[in-house]
């Protein structure tokens, strides 16, 4: 049995080769991890446990407590995205094993706290439903594929299908963009859309950020435009991709040709583009809550019935440092918890 930090791109892509491909598997590539380090979310690492039955890998981020409130101290984070540790071929004795081990781990590299974005797409281990505090975050909702684009269309409710069809009347994907262009364009309609909703800032992503993902391999990303046919853009998207599916990262839209219908067309067309690639899921994530009535997961909810459940996790390893920490950051900045990784917004 061994257990270990990795942190080297070498070794990391050398175990996410090795891994068998399943929807999501893009999440835990480094060069996504790459990404958000750019973005200042902290540092890639991993813990690699391996027995003779199988291993578990598991990426995350790692950052550190600001020094006002406490030095020497950290906690880690799943990307992003999607997560958790991906189990391959270890059995329950196995699994508990690598929780006591991962456990002196976290104590050793003092990390005070974790939060962790479950997969919707692997199970979660009885082992970590005993580990961490689980609770259902949001409902997701997910294409199937592995059928023609016209099963696509039939899966859809009757008012996205009329969506698409006036859609297509009006709007087309546009191709010939170059990468900057294209990603200004995208920007400018997804930072539009954030100051309408009033987003948090934690969503307002760097140029860094932007940047580096797309640096990804052209297999691992697509970055999608439609258009009036007067060539204004209307909605983008970033979409990330894995040799078996295809998740909508990032999108928006503007508002004021809403009734051409751009959100559905960069949707329906991206689903198509997916079947030409092999793909067999297109991830479209969820709501802004859990609520069923959620607008925006009503939408999505449109275009498939085949719906996930996404849980998030939280544990404290420290929890004397856990609450002093936290109690000097609500002196600090008069407010109160309301994440649980809530003293780095100072």
């Amino acid at each position: 049995m061994i257990i270990k930090l990795v942190s080297k791109e070498n070794e990391w892509n050398r175990i996410y080769e090795s891994m068998p491909e399943f929807i999501g598997k893009i999440y835990y590539s480094f060069n996504y991890f790459e990404a958000l380090r750019a973005n200042n979310e902290g540092t890639p690492s991993a813990v690699y446990f391996k027995t003779e039955n199988g291993f578990i890998f598991y990426p995350f981020l790692i950052k550190n407590v600001p020094n006002l409130l406490a030095q020497g101290y950290a906690d880690i984070e799943s990307p992003y995205g999607y997560g958790g540790p991906v189990i391959i071929g270890c059995d329950y004795k196995d699994i508990r094993q690598y929780i006591q081990e991962y456990v002196n781990l976290m104590h050793e590299q003092r990390v005070i706290a974790e939060f962790v974005r479950f997969s919707p797409f692997l199970p979660i281990n009885e082992v970590f439903k005993e580990t961490y505090e689980l609770s259902l975050n949001r409902k997701t909702v997910c294409i199937d594929l592995n059928d023609s684009f016209a099963e696509v269309i039939k899966g859809c409710t009757g008012a996205r299908k009329r969506n698409y069809k006036r859609a297509c009347r009006d709007l087309y994907l546009e191709t010939n963009y170059e990468i900057n262009q294209a990603k200004n364009i995208f920007k400018n309609l997804y930072t539009k859309n954030m100051n309408r909703l009033e987003a948090d800032n934690y969503y307002y992503f760097s140029d860094n950020y932007f940047d580096k993902l797309l640096e990804l391999p052209a297999e691992n990303i697509s970055l999608n435009i439609v258009c009036t046919y007067d060539r204004t853009p209307v909605a983008a998207g970033i979409f990330l991709k894995d040799s078996v599916s295809v998740h909508y990262h990032l999108g928006a839209s503007d508002l004021n040709y809403k009734e051409m219908q751009p959100a559905s067309f960069l949707i329906l067309n991206t689903a198509k583009e997916a079947i030409g690639e092999g793909k067999k899921a297109f991830h479209l994530g969820g709501g802004v809550s859990k609520d069923c009535d959620d607008k925006l997961f009503r939408f999505k909810k449109g275009f498939s019935d085949q719906v996930l459940n996404f849980y998030i996790g939280k544990k404290v390893y420290d929890i004397d440092k856990y609450d002093l920490i936290s109690k000097n950051w609500q002196k600090i900045t008069g407010k109160t918890p309301e994440i649980h990784l809530h003293y780095h917004y100072l």
